[in-house]
């Protein structure tokens, strides 16, 4: 373990462009929207049965799968993007295949949505009767060594359903979540999450209260499958910039990684499983242990994916940095090879 503090829990450190920085006030219209929106769609899915809010779900997801192919393009084409990168669903798909594919993302996540808006109205007894969890036994152990608890997982299933789950079994859980930008839609949603039962953290918050977090033995979430600049590891072959906080925070306090996913399985029940403890030994070499783990990561991640390639948010970014020429040498080495670069730039 080492003496010197993290210096990182996986905060990109862009240097904003002017088009960057418009992007917030764009963001914090369309929150506004969509908090008048949910909070009236909420009510209405919290009064009917979860089969008929689930079917709503699919519903709205289909509707905003439209909306984005129409009117905001930017998570659609990124879309795109990241499924002819991948060669997802399959190598060779077509455009018809990919947007077939696209649709049921959306139908998956507009189900997720519902799932949350529910939250309030759901007791821990409902919960159970739709989830099926296994491997819990790997978390109480990795509890038992007092030095915190690591969890990962990725925008895979229902990674919120996770955390409630979690925070109605008494498990003390803070997540670390981006912030929205407009303060009403921050707000709502920060409450909606610590009404489920855990506490959350924005990005950015004091590493010493996460340190304190940790000492204290409680457990810490993270999700590391978002764009970031901190250490560039595989990810579907490609290099992906990827936070180095899990990494880094279990190097110098102790505390265990556990990785585990929320995925839908036949029905609309919910299957949590939580996997053996990822191995975070220090070699005494900080870059290449944090790069180690990262990379174990992203593998038990990405194998989760092409399991359930339509329950991952498709419509992030996620290799944009490894593609901008500030970051090419440190994710390629040199220069990017054709056939990948060409996929990055192609058009449909």
């Amino acid at each position: 373990m080492s003496s010197a503090p993290p210096q990182s829990t996986g905060s990109a450190r862009n240097t904003p462009s002017p088009a960057r920085n418009e992007r917030p006030v764009r963001n914090k219209l369309w929150q506004r929207f969509a908090l008048l929106s949910l909070t009236r769609i909420a009510r209405y899915v919290q009064r009917i049965p979860r089969s008929r809010a689930l079917r709503f779900g699919e519903r709205f997801g289909d509707f905003a799968f439209t909306l984005c192919r129409l009117i905001i393009r930017r998570p659609y084409d990124y879309a795109h993007r990241n499924l002819r990168l991948t060669g997802m669903p399959h190598p060779g798909a077509t455009f018809a295949e990919r947007e077939a594919f696209l649709r049921r993302v959306f139908q998956h996540f507009g189900k997720g949505l519902v799932e949350f808006l529910r939250v309030p109205a759901v007791t821990h007894a409902e919960k159970e009767s739709y989830t099926v969890l296994t491997g819990y036994e790997h978390f109480q152990e990795a509890l038992t060594s007092g030095k915190g608890v690591v969890i990962v997982t990725g925008h895979l299933g229902n990674w919120e359903h996770i955390a409630s789950f979690a925070g109605k079994l008494g498990v003390p859980l803070t997540v670390v979540a981006r912030e929205t930008e407009e303060e009403g839609f921050a707000a709502w949603i920060k409450e909606s999450r610590e009404n489920a039962g855990y506490r959350v953290l924005h990005r950015g918050a004091s590493l010493r209260e996460i340190l304190k977090i940790l000492k204290r033995g409680e457990a810490i979430g993270i999700l590391p499958d978002q764009n970031a600049d901190d250490v560039f590891a595989p990810f579907f072959g490609i290099p992906a910039g990827t936070t180095s906080g899990p990494a880094t925070l279990a190097l110098y306090t102790g505390a265990t990684i556990i990785y585990g996913h929320c995925v839908f399985d036949p029905g609309d029940n919910y299957h949590v499983r939580i996997y053996p403890p990822v191995e975070a030994v220090s070699t005494g070499n900080r870059v290449e242990d944090v790069s180690r783990i990262t990379t174990r990561i992203n593998q038990l991640l990405e194998n989760d994916i092409r399991q359930y390639p339509e329950q991952w948010l498709w419509v992030h970014s996620r290799w944009k940095n490894a593609f901008e020429e500030a970051y090419r040498k440190r994710a390629w080495g040199g220069d990017i090879p054709e056939d990948i670069l060409r996929r990055w730039n192609q058009e449909d």
